[in-house]
């Protein structure tokens, strides 16, 4: 048992020690006075649109998402054992659909950095 222990905690500060050297970034500093930020071309003013379309799909879908995991959750808790079984049947396709939905609107937002 103490072996066990001793082992997750050995793997885990390895990981976080991966992580944190691994992850690190370069951070240079910038005189404010000289900086000047890029021109905007053509397409700033759609990708500013689409960056703040794509920004409130993310958070509105995110708030739903949780609101209605916390709900099934409650449900859940309180509910018999016939209503807990119709909630396990539920949460396979709410969370394909959260899945769906937050994955689709950070692949838009990933191809949206690509191409500016």
């Amino acid at each position: 048992m103490k072996k066990s222990k001793k082992r997750i905690k050995i793997i885990l500060i390895i990981f976080f020690l991966f992580i944190t050297i691994f992850t690190s970034t370069n951070v240079f500093a910038i005189n404010p006075e000289e900086y000047r930020p890029p021109a905007i071309e053509n397409g700033g003013k759609v990708q500013t649109i689409g960056n703040i379309i794509i920004g409130g799909i993310q958070f509105i879908g995110s708030i739903v998402s949780v609101i209605v995991l916390i709900i099934i959750g409650i449900k859940f808790l309180i509910g018999s054992a016939e209503e807990k079984a119709e909630y396990k049947e539920l949460m396979t396709p709410y969370l394909i659909g959260a899945l769906m939905l937050l994955g689709i609107s950070n692949l838009l937002g990933i191809i949206s950095d690509i191409f500016s």
